[in-house]
C-alpha cells in the first residue's frame, strides 16, 4: 500500500503525532491520579525481553456468529430504557464512584459519570470507555457457542493499541498488546480469526479499521463522513494511519506467533458509505462500536439509524454494567436494584 507523496504526508503525520502525545500524556497522568495497587498493568507499562514464540496449527478461518447463528437476542427494548431511564436520574453522589475496574490486559477504570455523560447523553467517547466496551465486546464473543471448537471469527482490538502505535511507541514491548493478542490461544487458534476490529481517534473522532485477513482489505469505516463520501485529504489521512496500523499489527503477529498464515503484502483498502444518515460528530465513538459489533465483512446486520444508535447505546450500558471481572460493585449494585421489574435481565 503506497502513501501519495506529497507535502500533506508530512503535514497529517505531524498532526496525528502531536495529537497522540496529548492524548498519551492525558491517560497517563489519568492514571496517576488514581494510584492504582503497583501490581497492576497500567497503560504504557513495558516488559522486556523477545517475546517466546506460539506455534500455531493451521486452520480454516471461523465462520461468523450470524453464519453460525449463535448472536444472542439483547433484552427487550423496554428494559434497556429503563436502565438508561435510571441513569439519566442517578444521583452524582453515586455516579461520582468507579463503575468500571478491570485488571487485564490492562487496568483501566471509569466512573458513573463519564458512562452516563457518554452512553446516556451521547457527550464524546473518551478513549478508556471505548476500551470498556471493546473489552466488554471482547467478552461477549467468547461467550458465544461456536459451531468449531477453537476457532474464532473476529478479534476486537483495544484502542490502546493504535494509541501506542500512533504515538511512535513500540507495540511489541507493551505490556498489555502482549498480553491481548497472545491470550487464550491454547483454547482458540488465532489464525482463525477473519476480522481483526482495530479502532483509533482521529481529529474527527473515532474510527475503526477492520482488518479482512481472508480478502487481504483493510475497511475503513469513518462515522465523521457520513453518507457522502470521502474528500482526498480525508482519505489520506486514512492512508497514513492504516498504513502505520498494517504494519505494526503485522510486526506483532510475525513476531508473537510462528509461521502466520497470511501474508503482509498485497492489500488493499476500501472505504464503504453504509451510514443512510448524519450523525452528531460527539457521537462517533458510538457509531464506531456499533460497527465493530454489527459489521459482517461485507456489510451491516443491522442498519445504521438514530433510532439503532440509542438501541446500541442502550445495549452498552447495560452490557458495560455487565462486565465480567468488574472489581466495583457499583454497576452490579445498580443493575439489581433496576430489574426487580424485569426478570428478563
Amino acid at each position: 500500500m503506497s502513501i501519495a507523496q506529497d507535502s500533506s504526508v508530512m503535514e497529517i503525520a505531524s498532526m496525528i503525532a502531536s495529537m497522540y502525545d496529548d492524548l498519551t500524556a492525558i491517560l497517563v497522568t489519568y492514571y496517576a491520579e488514581i494510584r492504582p495497587s503497583p501490581e497492576c498493568v497500567l497503560f504504557g507499562s513495558t516488559t522486556e525481553g523477545a517475546p517466546l514464540k506460539i506455534d500455531l496449527p493451521k486452520c480454516n478461518f471461523g465462520r461468523d456468529p450470524w453464519v453460525v447463528g449463535t448472536v444472542t437476542a439483547p433484552p427487550p427494548e423496554n428494559a434497556l430504557r429503563a436502565i438508561r431511564d435510571w441513569m439519566a436520574a442517578a444521583s452524582t453522589l453515586n455516579l461520582q464512584r468507579p463503575w468500571v475496574v478491570h485488571p487485564k490486559p490492562r487496568f483501566i477504570s471509569v466512573d458513573g459519570l463519564d458512562i452516563q455523560q457518554q452512553l446516556v447523553a451521547h457527550k464524546k467517547m473518551s478513549h478508556e470507555i471505548c476500551t470498556s466496551i471493546f473489552r466488554r465486546l471482547a467478552q461477549l464473543d467468547m461467550s458465544f457457542s461456536k459451531d468449531t471448537p477453537g476457532m474464532m471469527w473476529r478479534k476486537y482490538i483495544e484502542p490502546n493499541f493504535a494509541t501506542t502505535v500512533l504515538s511512535n511507541a513500540d507495540p511489541l514491548i507493551v505490556h498489555s498488546i502482549r498480553a491481548s493478542l497472545r491470550e487464550g490461544t491454547a483454547s482458540c487458534n488465532p489464525a482463525s480469526c477473519r476480522m481483526w476490529f482495530i479502532p483509533a481517534i482521529l481529529p474527527d473522532g473515532w474510527v475503526v479499521y477492520a482488518f479482512d485477513m481472508l480478502r487481504k482489505r483493510i475497511v475503513v469505516y469513518d462515522p465523521a463522513v457520513g453518507p457522502f463520501g470521502y474528500s482526498n485529504r480525508r482519505v489520506s489521512i486514512h492512508e497514513f494511519v492504516s498504513n502505520k496500523l498494517h504494519v505494526a499489527l503485522f510486526n506483532c503477529l510475525y513476531s508473537f506467533f510462528s509461521s502466520w498464515h497470511c501474508e503482509s503484502t498485497h492489500w488493499t483498502r476500501t472505504f464503504p458509505i453504509i451510514m443512510r444518515e448524519q450523525f452528531h460528530k460527539d457521537e462517533a465513538g458510538l457509531c464506531a462500536t456499533f460497527f465493530a459489533r454489527n459489521y459482517d465483512g461485507d456489510k451491516l446486520q443491522i442498519p445504521l439509524t438514530k433510532e439503532t444508535l440509542v438501541s446500541h447505546s442502550n445495549l452498552m450500558l447495560y452490557e458495560l454494567m455487565r462486565t465480567q471481572g468488574n472489581q466495583t460493585k457499583a454497576a452490579s449494585d445498580s443493575l439489581e436494584a433496576i430489574k426487580g421489574s424485569f426478570v428478563v435481565l
